[in-house]
């Protein structure tokens, strides 16, 4: 027979079809769009044709027992047979019934929860309708799930996940439904946070924070308000308070030109005495080369530093400068010379303050990853750079709340001392905002994908 559908037997008071399709997502979904939400599955099973279930509308679960009762406990049940039963059966006590659930999920749901067990739930239930199951049932599922191949059982676990999938993606975009029928400022301000590149964790931290009730002026600056409280500043800035900085994050994220608009920076307000750089970079070709040539221009000694031991003597040598300014490669997460790095820089003759360097233009799970590399340098502080280069800042600023950093220094440009600044939280929120495409949409799917399971806690 080709996948589809039939009418097995209406005479017990139901109408009760046969669906059969690939797989237990397409039968599922041939259940839901032929009897709707209230459709109750009765047996299911794997057939040479493909996924079987038999469903049912207008059930009514004391028919069903008595059906069962005279078919007995050998095999499944014959629904096409079965007789309304004389006299009827009075009703089971409303308590034993189950309540409607929202549209387009329905009961449908309540039934596939038999399938998250073992897989004796997919073979041919010798219970149906029994609540709860009979010692029989259970012992014939036992058998049934220890006849399964090793090959069905793997085709019935993934069957049940993409059934698992299916429910959670449908309950996700009706609970966003539903948090923005009651709650439209809100949910305005998490798509308009969506498209600033905030993660999802950050912006519904923001949006729980804001009172019920808001006017449309309200829910346009609060809410960013609110964000730009998060990004932490201090002053004075480090350059002021002098001492060992050393620059630390991945390669290519900007750490040699800020280190020499850092120097720059302070040469023009404190003169050239008492600044020295150092590198210890001799892992990428041609980084000590750049550093010495910025020294040249500004005037400045710089120091080369092969290892942890020599980075150790150096610092020891080098302990009379104001500012001592450090330059590390960018390693990856796991490189065995990252701990060598952190015990010269944390344990040494000097004390060194690190800050992280952050690439505005990467991707926030890059960003993260970094974070969490190099936090057992304990960063006292980071510099966002490629502020030019990138197309959303929310991604850098959800790292910067998530991981509670400080912003020291904000760059936008290759250019040196000019493209370096000190932050401003106001500041960086609004260009986060300029940077926007107005006219872009963001679809409800990806809404209730990242909002969707959490949008009744925001309510």
């Amino acid at each position: 027979m080709a996948l589809g559908s039939e009418e097995v037997g209406v005479e017990i008071g139901m109408k009760i079809k046969r669906f059969v399709g690939n797989d237990m997502r397409q039968a599922m979904r041939q259940v839901r769009e032929d009897q709707g939400p209230d459709a109750v599955i009765l047996s299911t099973r794997r057939t040479d044709e493909g996924f079987e279930i038999i469903a049912a509308i207008d059930y009514d679960e004391s028919l069903v027992r008595e059906a069962a009762a005279q078919a007995g406990e050998a095999g499944r049940l014959d629904v096409a047979n079965a007789r309304r039963p004389q006299p009827p059966a009075p009703s089971p006590p409303a308590t034993l019934r189950t309540p409607p659930l929202p549209a387009g999920v329905g009961r449908i749901k309540d039934n596939a929860q038999r399938f998250t067990s073992p897989p004796a739930a997919t073979r041919d239930n010798a219970d149906i309708g029994a609540h709860p199951r009979s010692h029989a049932g259970q012992a014939s599922g036992m058998a049934a799930m220890a006849t399964a191949t090793p090959s069905e059982y793997d085709g019935m676990q993934r069957e049940l996940a993409d059934l698992r999938s299916m429910l959670e993606s449908q309950f996700s975009g009706l609970a966003w439904k539903d948090f923005g029928t009651r709650s439209p400022m809100q949910a305005r301000m998490l798509r308009e946070f969506t498209r600033m590149g905030l993660d999802a964790d950050v912006a519904a931290d923001i949006v729980a924070q804001l009172p019920a009730a808001m006017n449309a002026a309200q829910s346009r600056y609060l809410p960013m308000g609110l964000l730009a409280d998060r990004l932490a500043i201090i002053d004075p800035e480090p350059l002021d308070q002098g001492g060992v900085i050393a620059l630390i994050g991945p390669t290519g994220v900007g750490k040699t030109t800020t280190l020499a608009k850092l120097a720059a920076r302070y040469v023009l307000r404190n003169g050239l005495k008492q600044v020295a750089l150092v590198t210890t970079d001799d892992f990428r070709i041609g980084a000590e080369e750049q550093l010495f040539h910025y020294g040249r221009l500004l005037g400045v000694p710089v120091y080369a530093a092969s290892g942890a031991k020599e980075l150790a003597k150096l610092l020891a040598r080098l302990s009379d400068q104001r500012l001592l300014l450090i330059d590390t490669p960018g390693l990856c997460h796991g490189d065995p010379r990252m701990d060598a790095l952190g015990d010269a820089l944390l344990h040494g003759p000097a004390q060194v303050k690190p800050l992280l360097v952050l690439a505005a233009n990467a991707q926030s799970g890059s960003l993260d990853q970094a974070a969490v590399a190099y936090s057992r340098f304990r960063p006292q502080g980071c510099v966002i750079t490629k502020l030019d280069e990138a197309a959303v800042l929310g991604g850098a600023l959800s790292v910067i709340i998530r991981h509670h950093l400080r912003i020291d220094y904000v760059t936008d440009g290759q250019r040196v001392p000019e493209d370096i600044a000190r932050p401003q939280a106001q500041r960086l929120v609004c260009r986060a905002l300029r940077m926007l495409d107005h006219d872009a949409l963001v679809d409800d799917n990806v809404m209730a994908e990242r909002f969707g399971k959490i949008a009744g806690s925001l309510a």
